[in-house]
């Protein structure tokens, strides 16, 4: 899919913050999981919890649409566009999100409709369920829709949250780390669950008047291998990132920054690390960043939030380090700094997300100056 389209705002809520200030947490390495108490034995009582904003006595479901407004209009203000005009369209992206622990008639698509009612749009919102995919794949369909004209600004908004039906689950699928999360690391064991929102004012690059971040390319792909497990062989994530590449009419070797999935399982990173091995030139100088043992793995909402994440990096032109990570594993041991800040050399870099399902989505960014 060819893309040119730029991110005119974004606003995150994270473990470690909000916006500006969980992007300096993340550079200087800070860990934002901490104890949450559970009615159920799990084989983690540890968490990454939103603390920034105020839940007060909110229900999973209030929880999760308060986020989304949250974000959705701290975007849609320094982006300074009207959310009720007609060409301002909307997509919205989550997992279960809340849907697991309350009995009712919600949905994905009733929670997103409420969130746009909230913002105050008109117009239906497009809802994406790609399981860990789905923050990504809303990026990569709002450029569609900004390609089809029928849009000039399209809000993007991913929330996921801390349930205790998904950290019973994980921890019962044996995905749920018994320590801490060490994507990359020769002793990962798996992943803990943390909750997050983000929203990005995507537009076409003529309408950004400002240095912004740049979608380039957007590819996706499905391996269909397995419900919970992806292709050990990794060529459906290689065909995602080609993808990708092919619509930005980009090499390889361009991109210096690949912010990997990297949720610390012994499966994911060890095929990501086969990708990373196979696409990229020995010796080349990529730099390999993972967020998850940092924020925990936010589900639905990782892919937009670590997409902000990736551009900021390229901004900075540094890279911080894998909180968790002590002793990378040896595929990818060259790629991996173990400290904050090392130098990019260039301004583009890949998004990578894995979901449940066979779910393979791959995002080009770049930060252009303007």
């Amino acid at each position: 899919m060819t893309v040119t389209a730029g991110v005119a705002a974004w606003s995150i809520a994270t473990p470690l913050g909000n916006d500006e200030d969980a992007l300096a947490a993340l550079f200087a390495g800070q860990c934002g999981i901490s104890r949450l108490e559970s009615p159920f034995p799990l084989r983690n009582d540890r968490a990454g919890i939103i603390s920034s904003v105020a839940r007060n006595d909110a229900t999973l479901s209030e929880w999760q649409r308060q986020l989304g407004k949250l974000v959705g209009q701290r975007a849609i203000s320094r982006a300074g566009i009207d959310p009720c005009d007609p060409k301002t369209g909307y997509v919205f992206a989550t997992s279960y999100g809340h849907l697991l622990d309350e009995p009712g008639h919600d949905t994905m698509s009733s929670w997103a409709e409420d969130c746009v009612k909230m913002l105050g749009g008109l117009v239906a919102p497009v809802v994406v369920g790609t399981a860990c995919s789905a923050g990504s794949d809303a990026l990569g369909i709002a450029s569609a829709l900004l390609a089809g004209g029928q849009y000039d600004a399209v809000v993007v908004v991913a929330v996921d949250i801390v349930t205790i039906a998904k950290r019973l689950a994980h921890s019962g699928l044996g995905t749920m780390t018994d320590t801490t999360p060490k994507p990359f690391d020769i002793e990962r064991n798996g992943m803990i669950v943390g909750d997050a929102a983000a929203a990005v004012v995507l537009r076409p690059l003529s309408l950004c008047k400002n240095s912004c971040g740049v979608l380039l390319g957007y590819g996706a792909s499905n391996d269909a291998a397995g419900l919970t497990a992806p292709d050990q062989s990794g060529e459906s994530v290689e065909l995602a990132i080609r993808r990708a590449l092919m619509a930005a009419s980009t090499e390889i070797n361009d991109v210096s920054v690949y912010l990997a999935h990297g949720t610390s399982t012994h499966l994911n990173d060890l095929v990501e690390s086969k990708v990373i091995g196979k696409i990229f030139p020995k010796h080349s100088n990529i730099k390999l960043y993972g967020t998850k043992g940092a924020l925990g793995h936010s589900l639905g909402a990782c892919g937009l939030l670590e997409f902000i994440i990736l551009v900021d990096v390229l901004r900075r032109r540094s890279v911080p380090p894998s909180v968790g990570l002590t002793v990378p594993i040896e595929e990818v041991s060259e790629y991996l700094p173990l400290v904050a800040s090392a130098p990019t050399s260039s301004s583009i870099g890949l998004s990578v997300t894995l979901g449940f399902g066979g779910f393979n989505t791959a995002l080009l960014g770049k930060w252009e100056e303007r």
